[in-house]
């Protein structure tokens, strides 16, 4: 169960892994955008789909020739269910779907050997064969990669074209216009009946065929598996990824040093690194707290990112990741103004947050809220936010929600802070910079950590005063500023 927007599935990087994913065929590059969630009913389905990951990676780097020969088969295989569907409705295949489904049927025949050869022993990719299939389109066992309405499927079509050939090369040799005009026309009658004869044996072959729809039904499903099975192999080897832990339903969810590619390759065109981020979550809620500016956002996309991920059958982000099996992911972010087009954000946020609390109801998942109310006044919005986390805490699914509010109330709930510029020392960085009137914003981005700790104190640290100041700010501004915020503290 996906809850996931189109927009949040490109913000988060979802759609910049489908999109790097090596994919070889136009079936495998249509279903991997469409992958469901296993649910938790299917845990030893997911556990497979990890482990035949495992298999054919160590194919890939034990074995030199293992990746391009596989990827030269799979990159020959056509899409044929429009002919498959054909067949299923009685309908006469033409020439193409005849060609296509000869050549479907002998690669089928090529992986099997491929994969006998290789002692492979997956059973999701076990392939039924096709030899009858493929000897019904070459009777003439020519193994060409062309289809045609050979001779030997009728004895009236050999006459036919033998008749043919010969009354073509009569008239190469004619002169007389009138006896040239009667040749033609015998030509003509026995392209007639060459046409009426090849219908008649494209017939025949579908009929055939019909009882096969099921063998090629199961193979073109089998072999869109490979494709996206080899194809997320040779990603989690391409970009060190590593393979999820299955946990039972109620234990943490904890993940070490994940990252996220999408953001990653972003910031390497800046010339800057992503920072890896650790965090465990307990059944019910977690808040992360921390100043704007501080990564809160692109920490909860890396998670929402990392365990859709591991949902989806794919290796992690993560130097290691321990999840269970959940039934939905649900994340409320700034693009629900977009998604639910005529509300403000903030009544976008609560429609999310009511369809989440439905979702949380009545299955386990994961519920992922960035900066809660941020669109009502403070006072409000810390109720909301304190309201929600506890509401959530007795729920099954494990929430996460971000927030710069002070005061929330961590009674039973767990919190991770941004650590921020907690730890810098702005005197010795003004002495270090003395000269510049103002800070560069890329500065500030360096001496940033985006890492989180745990933390029971309710109170948000000052970074957006330090902020302020470290920028440059008019200084009769700021101190005004630094004035309010004491006396709001008192």
């Amino acid at each position: 169960m996906n809850y996931l927007s189109t927009e949040q599935i490109r913000e988060i990087g979802l759609e910049y892994v489908f999109n790097n994913v090596r994919l070889f065929t136009s079936m495998a590059r249509a279903r991997i955008k469409k992958l469901d969630f296993l649910g938790s009913q299917n845990q030893d389905l997911l556990q497979r789909e990890y482990d035949n990951i495992e298999k054919i990676s160590d194919y890939i780097i034990n074995n030199k020739g293992f990746y391009p020969k596989i990827a030269g088969i799979l990159g020959k295989i056509k899409d044929i269910s429009g002919s498959i569907k054909n067949l299923e409705n009685s309908k006469v295949l033409d020439m193409v779907e005849l060609h296509e489904i000869k050549l479907f049927c002998y690669y089928s025949n090529e992986l099997i050997n491929f994969f006998e050869l290789w002692k492979i022993d997956i059973d999701e990719i076990e392939l039924k064969g096709l030899i009858k299939e493929y000897s019904l389109l070459d009777p003439e066992n020519l193994r060409l990669p062309t289809f045609m309405i050979y001779d030997s499927y009728s004895q009236d079509l050999r006459k036919i074209r033998s008749q043919k050939r010969d009354i073509e090369q009569l008239m190469y040799k004619e002169s007389n216009s009138l006896e040239y005009e009667n040749m033609l026309k015998t030509r003509r009658e026995l392209v007639n009946q060459e046409e009426s004869n090849e219908a008649k044996i494209r017939k025949k072959l579908s009929e055939e065929l019909y009882s096969s729809i099921t063998n090629l039904s199961n193979n073109l499903k089998k072999i869109t598996y490979i494709d996206i099975l080899l194809g997320k192999a040779k990603f989690a080897i391409e970009n060190k990824c590593n393979k999820p832990r299955l946990l039972d339903s109620n234990d943490e969810i904890e993940i070490i040093d994940m990252h996220n590619p999408y953001f990653g390759e972003i910031l390497s065109l800046k010339g800057k690194e992503y920072v890896s981020i650790s965090l465990s979550l307990k059944v019910g809620s977690t808040v992360i707290t921390g100043a704007n500016m501080g990564g809160k956002s692109l920490t909860l996309k890396t998670l929402c990112l990392n365990i859709a991920l591991s949902q989806l059958g794919f290796y992690c982000f993560a130097k290691k990741m321990k999840v269970p099996l959940l039934d939905f992911i649900f994340m409320i972010s700034d693009d629900m103004q977009s998604v639910n087009r005529g509300l403000s954000s903030f009544g976008a946020e609560i429609k999310g947050l009511h369809k989440a609390i439905e979702a949380a109801n009545s299955y386990k998942g994961l519920i992922i809220i960035d900066e809660l109310a941020r669109g009502t006044n403070p006072k409000e919005g810390r109720s909301i936010v304190n309201a929600t986390l506890k509401y959530l805490n007795d729920k099954p699914s494990y929430s996460i929600i971000s927030t710069h509010y002070d005061g929330v109330d961590l009674k039973g709930i767990k919190q991770y802070r941004v650590i921020g510029l907690k730890n810098v020392d702005f005197e010795e960085v003004r002495l270090k910079y003395q000269g510049y009137k103002v800070y560069p914003s890329e500065l500030l981005q360096e001496l940033m950590d985006y890492r989180l700790e745990l933390s029971e104190s309710s109170e948000v640290p000052k970074d957006a005063l330090n902020i302020c100041n470290f920028l440059g700010l008019n200084e009769e501004l700021f101190n005004l500023i630094e004035q309010y915020y004491k006396e709001e503290k008192q």
